[in-house]
């Protein structure tokens, strides 16, 4: 295998790879990148966790064809530790690769490329084409929602649905729920529901503001494949049944609050400041046209801040995490929201008043 090409050929795909790359491996070839040069000319990169698969394509540096694997952390510090524009040299000889580039010369270590482990192909299933932005607004709206570690796996995803015109995300961690539907939904004949792993969500994410305009989507029974040009993912699938999320999404609620969202989100960051660190927990009092927002902390320390606001309905008294307020407010970006309740013990419902393409909703905790 042979391959010459400028430094930031190579080290722009290498950085797109090489976030699924574990620094601790249970098998030692997962630490590493396979690299396939082609008679073509063209090279391809490949990163795993065995779970989640990334590619690369490079269009043209291949001399000589081969394929091996070699340390994608220790590749990736090499290029970037490269003046610009440095051309690279690669090869392998005799288990070895060798990297030059002017003066410097590195030789790395490498393992079969036979041993390397491939997640899955996807040979049938439903495929559509999707505008980056539109998928990009999907994640955004709704990742920060899902569970980091929770014994129901299924909360570590991001459900996508996908139908005639119809494509929706949801996460949840059981504390609180973030729904999106996009504004401009794909052309597809068939359904499909899916939950696509954490880690391929937030690899997802980073890609996005690098990828093509249009990225290509395909979902089978048990995997996911986002194709963004030249970058690619695929994920095996979780394997079970996401939660009846309509369930929790209030529908007759008898007080709405009409809230400037700027504001109010600076207020909760302000009144959390003293709130309870392991429960984080602000205090909303509702009035006539006026929301009071308090917390406390076990050194008697107090915080209070009254922002103003719509509404003319009776008095109640509610409590959130501030974090999940933050949030929730943060992923909106209308000038003013929506607080709807049915009780002032139930969770609440934030959307913009204009849409319900973005609904999110925040169980309420006990202080």
């Amino acid at each position: 295998m042979e391959i010459q090409l400028l430094r930031e050929e190579l080290l722009r795909p290498l950085q797109g790879v090489a976030g699924v790359v574990e620094r601790r491996q249970t098998l030692p070839i997962l630490g590493n990148v396979r690299i396939e040069a082609e008679n073509s000319g063209a090279i391809r990169l490949t990163t795993t966790d065995m779970e989640v698969e990334m590619t690369a394509d490079i269009g043209d540096g291949a001399r000589e064809a081969g394929t091996t694997t070699v340390s994608a952390r220790k590749l990736l510090d090499i290029c970037r530790a490269l003046p610009d524009g440095s051309e690279i040299h690669v090869s392998e000889q005799q288990g070895r690769l060798q990297l030059r580039a002017g003066s410097s010369l590195f030789t790395l270590g490498t393992l079969d490329a036979q041993e390397f482990p491939q997640v899955g192909s996807i040979e049938d299933g439903l495929r559509f084409s999707l505008r980056r932005e539109v998928l990009e607004e999907l994640l955004k709206r709704t990742s920060f929602a899902m569970a980091q570690q929770d014994v129901r796996h299924y909360l570590t995803g991001l459900l996508l649905e996908v139908g005639p015109e119809k494509l929706r995300a949801v996460c949840t961690d059981g504390h609180r729920l973030a729904l999106c539907d996009a504004a401009q939904p794909p052309e597809v004949d068939g359904e499909r529901s899916v939950i696509v792993p954490r880690k391929a969500v937030l690899e997802l994410e980073r890609l996005l503001s690098q990828a093509e305009e249009t990225v290509e989507v395909t979902l089978s029974a048990r995997y996911a494949r986002f194709a963004l040009g030249t970058l690619g993912i695929t994920t095996k699938l979780i394997d079970a049944q996401f939660p009846d999320y309509n369930r929790v999404v209030p529908s007759d609620t008898r007080f709405n609050i009409l809230v400037d969202r700027g504001p109010l989100r600076e207020a909760v960051t302000r009144v959390a400041i003293l709130a309870n660190e392991k429960f984080r927990g602000v205090r909303l009092e509702a009035g006539t046209n006026m929301l009071k927002l308090t917390t406390h902390n076990p050194e008697s320390e107090e915080a209070e801040e009254t922002v103003s606001a719509r509404y003319a309905g009776e008095s109640f008294v509610t409590a959130f995490n501030a974090t999940y307020l933050q949030e929730a407010l943060g992923a909106l970006d209308a000038e003013t929201v929506n607080f709807c309740f049915t009780a002032s013990d139930s969770s609440t419902l934030i959307q913009q008043p204009d849409t319900e393409r973005l609904r999110y909703v925040v169980m309420p905790i006990r202080l």
